[in-house]
């Protein structure tokens, strides 16, 4: 289903405050995640960054108003403007040393009065000896210190790149910003004062606008270049006793490499929070609870997880088993729909997972066919796994409510049952309506409803009916057929009541046991040739060759265990 890959993702959604049909109005579905860990290192170093930025411009400062004090004198305007500049410096130094563990906020706030001030201050120094010098004919002054502003806030454009160097947008708005000011000044004076306009004409203003463009397109291209660089150096380091060998994709909340224990030289896949996420305790809250609900579980059918830590920088991150296969949703969208027998033969090995979750007061949440995937293992094709526990919720304990938050929708639109974005709690029904979902694409080829937004897909959910799949594929048996409607019943009450119950009916299937793990055998090595580019197949017992491409929602190249 290549047309619908942007909406087969998984998404944190608000929906909006009125809703057309009754049962999704009232609070919809909460993300519930444990207290995150405030990020202190990133807080501290940069308390520390701007106490030395504030050191370097106090003494700078102080150095050049005695010079001005003891040779020219300071006229009464300039003194305003020299007290307030030690004033916004001073107020900002104490509050660095004397707040030991300052909030984001308070930074931020310090930030923009320490580099506010500065600006400040250069912006009225160009106004007034401006004006002084024209007063008094001094035209080469006028150049001179007019180039001088312009070379200072370059200066502070430059020391503000070096306070976030891992993060080129936020360098991007403030050195704009900064430089901006100087721009607007010199306009600013032109339009006032005609003398001023005629010597600073516009070739003049063009050679001043060239450097200014030229200043900050080179600061934040070496923000961005530095930000590359940290990237590159992170994915080098080793994560404890693995080493990273290559990106193999991208899930919902992380980065997916190959990696190998460095001791037992065994193939693995390490999941790391993608760059940029790390600072967002509800992410951070998800994937620490991903993997310890995934811990939880030893079904065969539920994917391995080998270790979890945190590496030298702080960066989460867990190992899990490295797959060769395909997800059910590359599966489809390379040889389309999947006899009914082969549907029964997959989805009852993910009830089998399920049944072990559920037992566990876990609910997946969000169960798709790309989170689902046929692999090899011992020897054995189409041995399904059942990936990315990131949305999993607790019923048999509560979560922390501290970070719930309302009006929120987690999931995959094209797969999720009505209550996960109604008012009702979602319970293990929730996850037997994304079986139908699954099934019903798994035997037509396409999700039970589509639309063009995610909001117009789970409206359809919760009132639309399904379009029965034996008027898209007319070879699915009745009874199979039935099964699938049942799990997408609107009302949880009318579903199987549980993934066991849903394990016993597809058991009882006309088309149950018409598919084995000799038939998967076989038909792997019939489409070989179809897959060699990404998947190769040697005599014997030899695993699949595992070549990692992009993840199969973006490209359904890659099939290595991607979650997400």
């Amino acid at each position: 289903m290549p047309q619908h890959d942007n909406l087969a993702e998984t998404i944190v959604y608000s929906a909006p405050s009125s809703l057309p049909d009754s049962s999704l109005r009232g609070r919809v579905a909460l993300v519930e995640a444990d207290a995150p860990k405030p990020d202190d290192e990133r807080l501290s170093t940069l308390r520390l960054r701007l106490r030395m930025v504030c050191s370097i411009m106090l003494v700078s400062f102080a150095a050049f108003f005695l010079r001005q004090a003891l040779a020219e004198g300071v006229d009464t305007v300039m003194r305003c403007n020299w007290a307030a500049i030690f004033l916004a410096l001073g107020t900002s130094s104490v509050i660095l040393a004397c707040v030991k563990s300052p909030s984001c906020a308070l930074l931020e706030g310090v930030q923009a009065l320490v580099f506010g001030g500065a600006a400040w201050f250069f912006a009225v120094t160009m106004h007034f000896t401006t004006r002084l010098n024209l007063q008094f004919g001094e035209m080469p002054w006028v150049v001179f210190d007019l180039m001088t502003g312009m070379t200072w806030f370059c200066v502070l454009a430059f020391v503000y790149g070096n306070l976030y160097p891992g993060s080129w947008r936020r360098t991007a708005v403030g050195v704009s910003t900064l430089l901006v000011i100087p721009v607007v000044v010199l306009f600013y004076e032109r339009y006032q004062i005609p003398a001023f306009a005629q010597l600073v004409n516009a070739k003049m203003v063009t050679l001043i606008l060239m450097t200014l463009a030229t200043c900050g397109g080179s600061i934040i291209f070496l923000s961005y270049r530095l930000q590359q660089l940290q990237h590159d150096a992170a994915v080098a380091r080793r994560f404890g006793q693995y080493r990273l060998k290559e990106k193999i994709g991208a899930g919902g909340m992380g980065e997916v490499y190959l990696a190998e224990h460095t001791l037992l030289k065994r193939p693995c896949a390490l999941k790391r929070i993608r760059p940029g996420s790390d600072t967002d305790p509800v992410t951070l809250a998800r994937f620490e609870r991903e993997v310890r609900a995934t811990a939880e579980l030893s079904h065969p059918h539920t994917v391995e997880i080998y270790d979890y830590g945190r590496a030298g920088d702080g960066t989460f991150y867990y190992v899990m088993e490295y797959l060769w296969g395909l997800s059910l949703e590359g599966l489809v969208d390379r040889h389309g729909p999947l006899p009914a027998a082969r549907v029964v033969f997959l989805l009852s090995q993910v009830c089998e997972a399920l049944e072990e979750a559920h037992a566990n007061g876990l609910i997946h949440r969000d169960i798709k066919p790309g989170n689902i995937f046929a692999a090899r293992r011992g020897g054995r094709y189409d041995f399904v796994k059942l990936l990315d526990f990131g949305l999993v919720k607790s019923v048999a304990r509560p979560d922390d409510p501290t970070l719930s938050r309302q009006e929120t929708v987690v999931g995959s639109p094209l797969y999720m049952a009505p209550e996960q974005f109604g008012g009702d709690t979602p319970d293990a029904r929730a996850d037997v309506y994304s079986i139908g979902g699954v099934a019903y694409f798994l035997l037509t080829g396409r999700p039970p409803f589509v639309g063009p937004t995610s909001y117009e897909i789970m409206i359809a959910h919760a009132r639309d009916p399904v379009v029965p799949p034996t008027q898209l594929v007319k070879s699915v048996p009745p009874d199979v057929e039935a099964l699938v409607l049942r799990c997408l019943a609107k009302d949880p009450n009318q579903r199987f009541q549980s993934a066991s119950a849903l394990s016993a009916a597809l058991a009882a299937c006309s088309a149950a046991g018409r598919w084995t793990y000799a038939d998967a055998a076989r038909w792997w090595q019939l489409h070989r040739d179809d897959d060699a580019k990404d998947i190769r197949f040697e005599e014997g017992n030899t695993p699949l060759s595992p070549t990692p491409i992009e993840h199969s929602a973006v490209t359904h190249r890659n099939h290595a265990n991607v979650p997400g």
